[in-house]
């Protein structure tokens, strides 16, 4: 009924795009074959990158490029001095880098691409700032009233000239935070009489950690409304789901406020789905942390994005995660830790319209009691997910597959060390579950179609399927030629080198062939 959320060749951010929607119109992707690695800047100085950051990715018509934010100390300049570095996607190399201040607190915010105006947003310490996508010059600064942690924005594509970005700032244990509007296009003294930049309004929220709001645009059935969760008041009252009018030209009250059922704080994003039917109201998802009890101590809430009205929660693992929202009512969610009553896994929900049900969960499901002690003991169960994690998801020929790592075994500012591809239509003890996996990597993956981008204990990596393997015909240039080449089986058609060519083949060479033909109409370019 809705387009696909994600434009093609791309990744926004946290989600992939402003409403958080994490999934991608993709046959999987190619988990064997290493791109490239970027460990240095473009002085080639050595980068520590922030390990459970997410990652932004620009197509061609934008300059095809991968955004992370790492610690670097250069010649010269201040040792451990946090960056945002741009990478070139055919070769990993680095082409730009600009500081982004303080992080505060071993924030893992995540960058976040304005496609529109092109401009690359990240928020540190506190400050939101937005760098031309092709040689990182400073667009625009704002300051707030607090440090932002853990928090990325959701920027408007819709509003007619007067387009807004959305932030959250920290009090974690208190009760100061705010949500703040920002404009980001042009000044116009009638429709938009605010500079790029510049707070337009915010609203106080309570207590917030980790807060990256959600928007869905209007071609999606959204309402105009931007989506905020809050951590509440930490031991005093459970956290709370506010809607706003992104439009409001001064700060707004709330169009509803939901209060969680459970005495739980959220500490992540909420994610955004289209109405399941034409004219319906928008669906909000989002997970809470548990500081306390088991495997299912926490809860994840589906509310009403018109009313804020519940329509079902279920117990959950502990997360700071962005809910996955699937067509056809599938969610997927990222929880828990190692210790204290819990265990990091991925769990998968059948959203029933008044209920919700688990379909099956990763560490329950794959586990072993081994030495039969009734505990879930590391070496028993598929380790893959965790409270940090972002996945993403490819949707190809009725078939779902779930890129996912796992949270480090230290301390979660550790980098992650696997990265795995899961078949969502199978069963995690099934030996069919795993598609692959790729060591080195494991942080919140970026997904764009035939490749995908983590930062792990290698460093940045790359993985996927090169571009030249698309070149069925040996032209030297990939064309609808090499998909004719294919049919009628000349050339190297085993383009994922798996030793057949097949059906998966073809697919990989028809999205290569779609996004080829997408970047060369230089739609939205320079």
């Amino acid at each position: 009924m809705f387009p696909g959320p994600i434009a093609p060749d791309t990744w926004g951010g946290v989600g992939g795009e402003a409403s958080r929607a994490g999934w991608v119109w993709a046959p999987p992707v190619e988990m064997g074959r290493r791109l490239w690695t970027a460990t240095t800047d473009d002085l080639g100085s050595p980068i520590t990158f922030v390990s459970q950051a997410g990652l932004a990715v620009s197509a061609a018509d934008h300059g095809n490029l991968v955004f992370a934010v790492g610690r670097v100390s250069r010649p010269e300049g201040p040792v451990n001095e946090p960056r945002l570095f741009a990478f070139l996607r055919e070769t990993g190399g680095a082409v730009w880098s600009r500081p982004v201040g303080m992080i505060s607190l071993d924030s893992f915010a995540s960058p976040a691409l304005d496609r529109a105006r092109g401009t690359v947003v990240y928020a540190s310490g506190r400050w939101v700032r937005a760098f031309d996508l092709w040689d990182g010059e400073e667009a625009w600064t704002c300051e707030l009233a607090r440090n932002v942690v853990n928090a990325s924005p959701a920027i408007t594509s819709d509003l007619d000239g007067a387009n807004r970005l959305f932030i959250t700032d920290f009090d974690g244990f208190g009760g100061e935070a705010s949500l703040y509007c920002i404009n980001v296009d042009p000044f116009d003294p009638a429709r938009n009489p605010f500079q790029p930049g510049e707070i337009v309004w915010s609203v106080p929220i309570g207590g917030s950690s980790g807060n990256s709001p959600a928007y869905l645009e209007r071609s999606r059935g959204g309402l105009g409304l931007v989506y905020v969760a809050s951590v509440g008041e930490f031991g005093w009252e459970p956290g709370r789901i506010r809607a706003f009018p992104a439009a409001a030209p001064a700060a707004p009250p709330p169009a509803w406020e939901f209060t969680n059922t459970i005495p739980e704080g959220f500490f992540g994003g909420v994610s955004a789905a289209p109405p399941e039917i034409l004219g319906g109201a928008p669906r909000v998802y989002a997970a809470s942390y548990a500081f306390s009890g088991g495997l299912s101590s926490a809860n994840l809430v589906r509310i009403d994005g018109a009313t804020g009205e519940l329509a079902w929660s279920v117990p959950c693992g502990r997360t700071q995660s962005t809910p996955l929202v699937l067509p056809g009512g599938r969610l997927v969610v990222s929880t828990g830790i190692q210790g204290f009553g819990s265990v990091p896994s991925i769990r998968v929900y059948l959203d029933q319209g008044t209920s919700a049900t688990t379909l099956w969960d990763t560490a329950l499901d794959s586990w072993n009691d081994l030495d039969f002690d009734g505990l879930i003991d590391p070496g028993e169960y598929l380790r893959v997910g965790g409270w940090t994690q972002q996945p993403a998801a490819l949707m190809f020929g009725g078939r779902v597959a779930i890129l996912c790592g796992a949270i480090p075994e230290g301390t979660f500012s550790q980098p992650s060390n696997e990265m795995f591809l899961m078949d969502l239509e199978a069963y995690p003890a099934s030996p069919s579950f795993i598609i692959g996996q790729h060591p080195g990597a494991g942080g919140s993956a970026a997904a764009t179609g035939s490749d995908a981008y983590s930062v792990g204990v290698d460093g940045l990596v790359a993985f996927g399927t090169a571009r030249d393997k698309f070149d069925i015909d040996l032209s030297g240039a990939v064309t609808i030629d090499d998909l004719y080449a294919w049919e009628v089986g000349l050339g190297m058609r085993d383009v994922n080198d798996d030793g057949i060519a097949d059906e998966q083949d073809r697919a990989a060479l028809m999205v290569s062939l779609r996004l080829g033909l997408l970047q060369s109409s230089g739609v939205g370019g320079r």
